[in-house]
């Protein structure tokens, strides 16, 4: 949980939590923020999920409980571990011959393949391998150059690998040396906040993802949308949502091929900005994962303003300026010059205080569009009785298609709010050809707006009918046109699409991943194209991101 958000459980996560509650106490050396990624690690696996872990301890039965249904085996080379610990797991004995710390530095190759493999490591294709074992303290203890080099031969690319201790010489040059590669992600976990004592987590490869699930804020739980799903990349997008990015990391959802992009609905400020520090700030503290939102995370901004402040508050991320309306599909807002425009002006908005809908009151001829609204009856979403403002027609929750031929019954679109987002209305305005009479605002609606297309006027009722006025004339009078105002609203969503894609080219380069530049283009714009608003490629207000 971060900051309260998240508000329910599934009985599987439910379960995983009551049992780490029980079974986990300060006897056992791993810390918590570890044993919660390991635990997440196994249930992705689940069920059936095959894990071993070099070490009895006080760990073992909180190992077998989480993976209740799965195969854990434990192996031990001390016998007192192995008779006091048989009673809570599967554990089997195993040596560690004429190895010591002391002679295990540097690395001798050809002493690490003259001890074979043991047979009870061979008898699964393990999942999870956890190396807590042997002792590696003085040097005389084993210390774990065998037990890691044993981890990297049976492991395969599905293989979480976790490596205890990783900040001491011989499991860090270890572990280094056959754990680590440039072919897997790895991140180091800390084991309480500020101490360098660290995990070495190494990702194991997980093509399918399947079945994962995001929960929205009203908690209903729905298979995860990705943008991309390729073997060779993949793209999942959520809305107004960071939270789910640590989830998707602690469950090993971020191999070296996945990233992420997170879109905002409403205006990010000082405040916004702040938040998004202090989250990926402690999320690189807790679990480890600034590599993840260093390269594979990708932050975009509705407004110029935005942009600037993100990249100078959050230097090492990566930050695109993409306006969020560039997700519509244009196909679905035309201009259709053979509707009739029987109206001055069209308003297309929630019936909410912050859309100021007053300030339409001088305007003798218009149209409302309209929804019913789930927001808090309050402050800036106070509902608003819209009848009040004298508009000639109401209409309320149409269609995509039937929105398009209100608006072009219209000479004239309003968008007054002062704050918001990036405002999808205001777009569908411009490519039907409509211009655009806005008041000052923040979100990032005017990245769309020159002097062609719009006015920008004082928030006051008679500016507004002026304006409004104003522009019907210049459209009657041929000084502008729909044409032209919806061809050069498209270049502009052009230009935000191929801003978002070269973004994402370039975390790709980075990653190394060899997908040439023309297929991620095409799969990225296919999924634009295909659905409105993203609607069916982005994960909406999710609170967490879970396996099924």
């Amino acid at each position: 949980m971060v900051n309260g958000e998240y508000k329910t459980m599934t009985n599987s996560t439910k379960k995983i939590t009551d049992i780490i509650s029980r079974y986990y106490h300060e006897k056992i050396q791993i810390g918590s923020d570890q044993v919660n990624i390991i635990a997440n690690a196994i249930r992705g696996r689940a069920p059936g999920c095959n894990l071993l872990v070099f070490g009895a301890g006080y760990d073992s039965a909180l190992w077998e409980k989480i993976n209740y249904d799965g195969y854990t085996l434990v192996v031990e080379h001390h016998p007192e571990w192995c008779r006091n610990m048989a009673q809570f797991a599967n554990v089997k004995p195993i040596s560690y011959p004429e190895i010591s710390v002391k002679n295990s530095l540097p690395i001798n190759i050809d002493n690490m393949e003259k001890h074979d493999i043991p047979n009870v490591l061979k008898e699964k294709s393990w999942d999870v391998i956890i190396v807590d074992s042997p002792p590696g303290y003085t040097d005389t203890d084993p210390g774990r150059s065998l037990s890691i080099y044993w981890a990297s031969k049976i492991s395969g690319p599905q293989t979480h690998i976790f490596v205890d201790d990783y900040e001491r010489p011989v499991e860090k040059c270890y572990a280094d040396t056959f754990v680590r590669s440039d072919d897997f992600c790895c991140f180091e976990i800390a084991r309480w906040s500020g101490r360098k004592m660290l995990m070495l987590w190494r990702v194991g490869k997980d093509k399918g993802f399947n079945p994962v699930f995001s929960v929205d804020y009203p908690a209903t739980r729905r298979p995860i949308r990705w943008l991309v799903n390729e073997p060779d990349f993949r793209v999942v997008m959520f809305h107004d949502a960071t939270l789910p990015i640590s989830d998707m990391f602690q469950l090993g959802l971020f191999d070296e091929t996945t990233f992420a992009v997170v879109s905002f609905s409403w205006v990010v400020n000082e405040k916004r900005i702040r938040d998004l520090q202090t989250f990926f700030g402690d999320a690189a503290e807790k679990i480890g994962a600034s590599d993840v939102f260093k390269n594979q995370v990708i932050l975009i901004m509705n407004s110029q303003e935005e942009y600037e402040m993100a990249k100078a508050a959050l230097p090492e991320c990566n930050i695109a300026y993409v306006n969020n309306t560039c997700f519509l599909d244009f196909d679905l807002f035309k201009v259709d010059a053979e509707i009739e425009k029987k109206y001055d002006a069209v308003y297309n908005a929630k019936p909410l205080a912050f859309k100021r809908h007053h300030l339409t009151s001088e305007v003798d001829s218009k149209v409302f569009i309209t929804y019913d609204v789930n927001e808090a009856n309050e402050g800036l979403t106070a509902l608003v009785d819209i009848n009040e403002f004298s508009p000639t027609l109401v209409e309320r929750n149409i269609s995509s298609k039937k929105v398009m031929e209100v608006a072009s019954s219209a000479y004239v679109g309003l968008s007054l709010s002062e704050v918001e987002g990036a405002c999808y209305a205001s777009t569908e305005y411009l490519l039907c050809g409509l211009p655009v009479v806005s008041t000052p605002s923040q979100g990032g609606r005017d990245a769309f707006y020159d002097e062609y297309n719009s006015l920008i006027c004082a928030p006051d009722p008679n500016e507004v009918a002026r304006s409004v006025a104003e522009l019907k004339q210049r459209l009657l009078n041929g000084e502008i046109t729909s044409e032209q105002i919806r061809e050069n609203c498209i270049k502009r969503i052009n230009f935000f699409r191929y801003s978002f894609i070269n973004a994402l080219k370039i975390c790709i380069r980075k990653a190394g991943i060899n997908t040439p530049d023309e297929r991620v283009e095409s799969l990225v714009m296919n999924a634009i194209n295909n659905n409105n608003k993203l609607i069916n490629s982005r994960n909406f207000w999710t609170s967490r991101v879970e396996r099924g």
